[in-house]
């Protein structure tokens, strides 16, 4: 009886050491306080959002605006977790665009030389951004060859040793089937990149090709 008893008293003692810890406050406090920063990094996270979505529905209502005066170009320069930085330029030239950034790259350029260069074709512009140095840059006259599938080089059109924080407006005629141009460049390691020039894909609106 006396062992039955002592395994008993036993079990007691073990039980309430083992439950001795819940519902003690210093845990629940702690408890607590985490959860409310945590809540407080989500209402801040959500506020941060709420915030630059505002931005950007302002920055839309400034182009469609400019739009109805004028054609307006938008650059980001920075984004952080509050603001967004911008630059709203009017466009002297409507064209489709593609910003190129190469190497020795200073990040914020405000003011870009201009160059305009003739194409094959008329009537339509397309815009090359060139952010940092680029080499070897050329206008090519193109062919497709139906029997290989790839584009054939015909003729050099223009050509430039060096392109560095310029814009290089390129009139020509932009199809919205088979390309007939095309620009290519050289990086600072001497890797070569191109872009087709044509209204279906190829160097659409907004494109950005990193030359480093």
């Amino acid at each position: 009886m006396k062992k039955y008893m002592l395994v008993v008293v036993v079990l007691i003692v073990v039980m309430l050491t083992a439950f001795s810890g819940y519902g003690d406050p210093i845990d629940n406090e702690n408890y607590e306080v985490t959860i409310n920063k945590l809540e407080n990094k989500l209402d801040n996270a959500n506020t941060q959002i709420q915030q630059l979505e505002n931005q950007i529905s302002n920055l839309k209502k400034q182009l469609e605006q400019g739009n109805s005066n004028g054609q307006k170009e938008l650059k980001v320069i920075d984004v952080n977790g509050k603001t967004v930085r911008y630059i709203l330029n009017d466009a002297s030239i409507p064209a489709q665009c593609v910003s190129i950034i190469g190497s020795n790259n200073d990040n914020l350029v405000e003011d870009y030389e201009e160059l305009q260069i003739k194409g094959i074709g008329s009537g339509e512009f397309f815009k090359a951004q060139v952010t940092g140095s680029i080499y070897d840059f050329q206008l090519i006259k193109i062919e497709f060859n139906g029997e290989t599938g790839e584009f054939i080089e015909k003729e050099v059109i223009h050509e430039l040793e060096e392109v560095r924080n310029k814009v290089i407006y390129i009139e020509t005629y932009l199809p919205c089937g088979i390309p007939s141009e095309k620009i290519k460049w050289k990086d600072c390691n001497g890797n070569t990149h191109e872009i087709l020039l044509a209204n279906d894909g190829y160097g659409f609106n907004g494109a950005i090709v990193w030359s480093k």
